[in-house]
């Protein structure tokens, strides 16, 4: 009831300069954007991946995940997806190698160093390319690129790698803290300023971690698309 009701009074917001737009799922908004390549970089085994084959998306995925045996998972469940590619490595803000922390609970592994060190298991190192040298050799120009990362706190180093290539990414999915985990981790705030001084919109959010009982959101993801494509879909 309440969407019909939007939807009615859609004529007087865009005379507003809003719209009511509703989106099911990301591969709508993917599709909206026109976007044709997803890179997954933290992909740990699969999920996000899986996921989006399962919500209907169909175009290229490329994952990147450096922990070798969370690569293992990954490219075990995506051998038979001829359009799902992974490659095991880092990405960070120049090429090179990093030691990565390997928790227990490995989707907390992380290039840095968390506030709580329990439960770390070994340190390994990785090889770590940079996202400008990914798009550069490992997609094709004019494709349009939707860039995901989910990295434990490392996003920011991930985005100083991307300078070149920043006009070829359409659209990003950043996994946004409210609370550090993690030394020198970007927070919230920091992180919708960055994707704003380099012309991205947040285009919505989509709820993370949070406490169980307080209900207090400790991290959620946001969706950010490119100023020149929002313009052209709205």
């Amino acid at each position: 009831m309440f969407t019909k009701t939007l939807y009615k009074l859609r004529p007087f917001f865009q005379k507003l300069g809003f719209d009511v737009v509703r989106y099911k799922s990301l591969p709508e908004l993917l599709a909206a954007h026109r976007v044709d390549v997803v890179l997954d970089v933290g992909a740990n085994d699969g999920g996000y991946g899986g996921d989006l084959r399962a919500s209907g998306w169909q175009g290229e995925i490329i994952s990147f995940e450096p922990q070798p045996h969370a690569f293992a998972r990954l490219a075990e469940k995506s051998k038979c997806d001829h359009l799902w590619t992974c490659h095991q490595l880092g990405l960070g803000k120049e090429i090179g190698e990093l030691t990565m922390n390997i928790y227990e609970m490995d989707v907390l592994s992380s290039f840095l160093v968390k506030h709580d060190q329990a439960g770390l298991v070994e340190q390994v190192k990785v090889e770590v390319r940079t996202l400008d040298s990914v798009l550069a050799n490992l997609v094709a120009a004019g494709r349009r690129v939707f860039v995901k990362l989910d990295t434990q706190g490392f996003e920011r180093n991930i985005l100083k790698g991307c300078r070149a290539g920043t006009d070829r990414v359409i659209g990003w999915q950043l996994e946004m803290s409210v609370m550090p985990l993690y030394e020198k981790q970007m927070l919230i705030e920091q992180a919708i300023y960055v994707m704003r001084r380099r012309g991205y919109v947040l285009w919505k959010t989509v709820q993370g971690l949070r406490d169980p009982k307080t209900f207090q959101t400790y991290e959620m993801d946001g969706i950010f698309f490119s100023n020149a494509s929002s313009q052209k879909i709205r």
